[in-house]
């Protein structure tokens, strides 16, 4: 099919209903409420809703708006797998986050930031750490070592 210029394409709705998903998880990984995206997007809290739910039918410019407000891309609203130069992730990271729900990932969110603080606040929180690292380091070493026959 050969589209003009200017004409529009219209969403399906299970095309919609899979963008809102991807946003709704955008969302909750930037740790921001359907009112906190609403407000930074320039539309109203309810619109949000709809589009997350797959009922709204957004023009561009508020994908776009919405794509800024969570620092993702276009694409990954969009696209189920945009192409991606780097991910934002070690793949050991996506991988143990792929399944979580809301609340988990809203958990997550929240021990990860607050970690951050921490590590970044106490230094002697980043001596106890990397002193358990350290000994986790060297009860692997010793498990790896062959021990004589007796």
């Amino acid at each position: 099919m050969v589209r003009r210029k200017g004409e529009k394409k219209q969403l399906t709705q299970a095309e919609k209903k899979e963008m809102g998903k991807r946003i709704k998880i955008a969302r909750i990984r930037a740790d921001m409420t359907q009112e906190m995206l609403a407000d930074v997007a320039g539309i109203v809290p309810v619109y949000v809703s709809r589009i997350e739910s797959g009922h709204g039918n957004p023009s561009l410019e508020i994908v776009v708006n919405i794509a800024n407000a969570l620092y993702v891309s276009v694409d990954e609203l969009l696209y189920d797998e945009p192409d991606k130069k780097e991910p934002l992730l070690p793949g050991g990271y996506i991988e143990l986050l792929k399944d979580c729900d809301e609340y988990e990932m809203r958990i997550l969110s929240y021990v990860l930031k607050m970690s951050k603080t921490a590590l970044r606040d106490n230094s002697d929180f980043r001596k106890i750490i990397e002193e358990m690292e350290s000994k986790k380091i060297k009860v692997k070493k010793r498990k790896t070592q062959k021990k004589p026959l007796t």
